[in-house]
């Protein structure tokens, strides 16, 4: 019954999305003037709107977006007869499932110009879409987050991103609020009513819908300029001074890509605009960047290493979009790959020509395998997927899009070089500049001018689900290693693996022998044989870390490369400590190899390396037997300690960020190891941090909250959210929240899931929220029921609660029973644009509960065998 009733629940979906369709092309716009005045106080919003509109053919029915509006239209033709001064009247037709008006006329309109006229009320929304209104310290505010389908939500439009036209925008507001919009203010008149006035901006270039932006209230701003061009950080007045450090990096990061792309920033100013509550980290609106106050406002002289990073990494990513996304648009969702994984790919960048210490090369190995990862489920998608509806559209916002993405292009340039990369993406952002693309026009010009099978290989990783193993055989023979290299798809479960799949990609693959320069061949076969020369004791066939496959070596080659550890780079040692990790998870690579891998590594002191090794060090705790727990965790701290010892539970002068934000990662590791020191500190450092905010250095706090957290009391409980209430900068409010996530008793536990429907919680903090608790052992049951028990208001709070949080958190758990009761609540209840998020947790949940019964004995004789017998097993 289980079976009948999820296969229906999927069935419903499909049918859904078989509904929706994209709009008919009855009409071009190519200029909207749009008037509105929203009420804040009320949530009324009045609109006046006129469409420029070209008809390429005679018809009487034009269709549009809308959704929400009480709405009146008419059209006006130079020439045409008509019995009502304002325009030949139409009758309207809503379809509220398809999210359209369709505007039906009594005689045909002909081909040509035509202007549409339309007179609109609905609400200014609640729930941080469309134009939506947030309430700070007593004051009203409002902002637009439109993409992908949500401009329908503030005006009447064609709301689909290849249809880019230009905008005429006027707004009438309380006399007190100021308004931010795409283009720079033009004009600022009284009225029309007492207590009002109405800003006018300039017209703005050709844009997409979902790039329109406004923002009202009572927002102040910091000034800067960059190569001519105006710059503004704005917030609430009480948080305007925590801009700074945004404007600076962004006056930086500006520069940098006027001498990128080489074509100058085209859209005259930048502001880029913090709220309180926003979904998005950030949203690239044209010329009028949004974000959440935390990706943007930071105190630079307390703020923790991790919130700068963070913040220069979403203003270089929203920056990147302004000409990769904005300036050239995709022409639908299908690839909303390129422009999302472009940015993030493209983000790197500036952040290295910012700070050379921040190793950006590392940091997007990391990415690239950690997208890997939920690449290997059978759930996953193709990264271009096409989508109907707005929750099918909202869904391609994910890793694939984002970080695989990100890693195809990593890829290809280095298969290209660098130079040659560039000037591609300059010739496809020349040749489109103001209009929409497609993959296929941005991997043909990068193979012209590079000369190399780009379209091949894109295709090939762009247009099938998955990625590759690449297993590798050599064989010295003469003065040469002969290198074999197999592919086949990689998938998590180990019976898939083994049974055969269709895919096969065109990967380039760069090798180099120990001691060797790494050469670059194309595997476009399952089976191919390459020659290096010399005799080398290794061959590393991801040189650089720059491909996006699975490495798979022969016990023997993986014991011989993890003895030379030492002689990989940083992002080599990510790239060798995942695929090897994923190699376990198949049965592939003995649990005690993997182990002996650590053992070798343990000294490392990158950041990137250290974080990923103890994330999966930490990890095996969920297959233990309960009573070898205390031996694996004290074989633990014996790997921590001596790095701790040299770092210390305190801040030294003048020391790297990397050096503050390692410290960070093995004092949190240390804590959950049960480490009596690292607890004492944690405990004495939160107690400091509650007599003064500023007291204790924040990478330090972001470390000790949780570990004091997992050992306090309710007194501390209360302490902490007294904390978050009153915290200065939205970095500090948010450290004091998730911190509420880490206590374990019931009853705090039960009181931090209260809190998620409490009016202190506001909407974009639900998904991290509930992310920590259900990843927390303690809380995971108990935050699971409740969840369970309060689906309909949670996720009705803002779309993304389900698929950034609550659903990705599920697969958390660990064992079968608790997939059952998963897959049997999704089968009777929906997750807003995470319905495959939903299948890919189940998936997690069983593949970790299969690995859990496999390694469970080799991790006991391990975890009871003197710790040099690692190798051994």
């Amino acid at each position: 019954a289980l079976v009948v009733g999820v296969a229906a629940f999927w069935l419903l979906i499909f049918a859904e999305a078989s509904r929706a369709q994209r709009l008919p092309g009855e009409a071009l716009p190519q200029r909207y003037a749009l008037q509105l005045t929203p009420d804040l106080v009320s949530g009324r919003l009045e609109g006046q709107e006129t469409i420029e509109v070209e008809l390429p053919r005679s018809t009487s029915v034009i269709t549009l977006h809308s959704i929400g509006f009480d709405l009146l239209a008419w059209a006006r033709v130079v020439g045409m007869p008509t019995g009502d001064a304002r325009g030949a009247p139409a009758t309207i037709a809503l379809d509220s499932a398809r999210e359209t008006a369709e505007l039906r006329f009594v005689a045909p309109l002909p081909a040509g110009k035509v202007t549409l006229a339309l007179e609109f009320t609905g609400r200014v929304r609640d729930d941080l879409r469309g134009l939506y209104r947030i309430q700070s310290n007593g004051r009203w505010y409002a902002a637009t987050q439109f993409e992908g389908t949500y401009a329908r939500m503030m005006f009447p439009c064609f709301d689909e991103p290849e249809y880019k036209a230009t905008f005429d925008l006027s707004v009438t507001v309380d006399a007190a609020a100021t308004a931010i919009s795409n283009g720079a203010l033009l004009g600022d008149v009284a009225g029309p009513r007492p207590g009002q006035h109405t800003l006018k901006f300039v017209t703005s270039p050709k844009m997409s819908t979902y790039l329109v932006a406004l923002a009202i209230g009572d927002l102040q701003c910091v000034t800067g300029e960059s190569d001519g061009v105006p710059l503004r950080v704005c917030a609430l007045p009480e948080k305007k001074e925590l801009g700074r450090f945004a404007l600076q990096v962004a006056e930086r990061f500006l520069h940098f890509y006027n001498g990128y792309y080489g074509i100058r920033y085209p859209f005259g100013k930048l502001d880029m605009v913090a709220f309180p509550d926003y979904e998005w980290g950030g949203m690239e609106n044209a010329g009028a960047v949004f974000y959440k106050e935390r990706a943007l406002l930071v105190d630079a002289l307390t703020a923790s290493a991790q919130a700068r990073r963070r913040v220069a990494s979403v203003v270089a990513h929203e920056m990147a979009h302004q000409w990769f996304g904005d300036l050239v648009t995709m022409k639908w969702w299908d690839n909303v790959w390129l422009n999302e994984g472009f940015a993030t790919w493209m983000a790197h960048k500036p952040l290295q020509d910012w700070d050379a210490a921040w190793d950006q090369d590392v940091e997007a190995t990391r990415s690239a395998q950690q997208v890997l990862g939920a690449d290997a489920l059978s759930t996953t998608r193709p990264i271009r997927q096409n989508a109907a509806t707005s929750a099918e559209i909202k869904e391609l916002f994910d890793g694939v899009a984002y970080d695989k993405g990100a890693a195809m292009l990593r890829m290809v340039e280095a298969y290209v070089g660098e130079d040659v990369f560039q000037k591609g993406v300059n010739e496809y952002i020349s040749r489109h500049a103001n209009g929409s693309a497609t993959a296929e026009d941005f991997w043909s010009d990068l193979a012209r001018i590079s000369g190399r099978p780009v379209e091949r290989i894109l295709s090939t990783f762009v247009d099938q689900p998955g990625a590759p193993l690449v297993s590798v055989e050599t064989r010295c023979a003469g003065d040469q290693t002969e290198v074999t290299l197999t592919q086949q798809r990689f998938f998590v479960d180990p019976a898939r693996l083994a049974a055969a799949s269709p895919e096969l990609w065109s990967i380039p693959i760069c090798m180099r022998g120990s001691g060797q320069a790494a050469r670059c061949e194309l595997l476009n076969e399952r089976r191919q044989t390459f020659a290096l020369p010399g005799c080398a004791p290794f061959v590393f066939i991801n040189a650089g870390a720059h491909g996006y496959y699975r490495s798979g070596y022969p016990p023997e080659a993986l014991s011989r490369i993890a003895g030379a550890a030492g002689q990989l780079t940083a992002a080599e040692q990510v790239a060798l400590l995942e695929d090897s990790w994923a190699l376990v998870r198949v049965g592939r690579v003995g649990v005690g190899d993997y182990l002996a891998l650590a053992e070798g590594l343990k000294s490392s002191r990158n950041l990137t390396v250290a974080g990923v090794l103890i994330g999966r060090l930490q990890s095996f705790d969920a297959f233990l037997d309960e009573d070898d727990v205390p031996a694996y965790r004290g074989w633990l701290r014996s790997v921590l300690e001596p790095a701790i010892a040299e770092l210390t539970f305190s801040v030294h002068p003048g020391e790297s960020d990397d050096r503050a934000t390692l410290r960070s990662v093995v004092f949190a590791a240390l804590g959950e190891a049960d480490d009596p020191p690292a607890i004492l500190a944690a405990s004495r450092l939160a107690a400091d941090a509650l007599s003064n905010s500023s007291a204790v250095d924040a990478s330090l706090l972001n470390a000790a909250l949780p570990i004091a957290a997992a050992h306090g009391d309710a007194a501390l409980y209360d302490r902490f959210l007294a904390a978050m209430q009153s915290a200065k900068t939205p970095e500090q409010a948010f450290r004091w929240l998730t911190a509420l996530a880490s206590f374990k008793q019931e009853a705090l536990v039960r009181r931090s899931l209260d809190l998620m429907l409490s009016p202190q919680m506001r909407a974009q903090d639900l998904p991290a929220f509930s992310s920590l608790l259900l990843t927390e052992d303690a809380s995971r049951p108990l935050t699971w029921a409740f969840l369970k028990a309060h689906w309909d208001e949670l996720q009705s709070k803002v779309v993304s609660f389900g698929g950034g949080g609550a659903v990705s958190a599920l697969g958390s758990f660990c064992d079968t029973a608790a997939a059952n009761d998963v897959e049997a609540f999704f089968a009777t209840h929906r997750a807003p644009a995470a319905e495959r998020m939903a299948q890919q947790s189940l998936e997690r949940i069983r593949a970790c509960a299969e690995l859990a019964a496999r390694v469970k004995e080799p991790l006991h004789r391990w975890v009871t065998d003197p710790p040099g017998a690692a190798a051994s097993h």
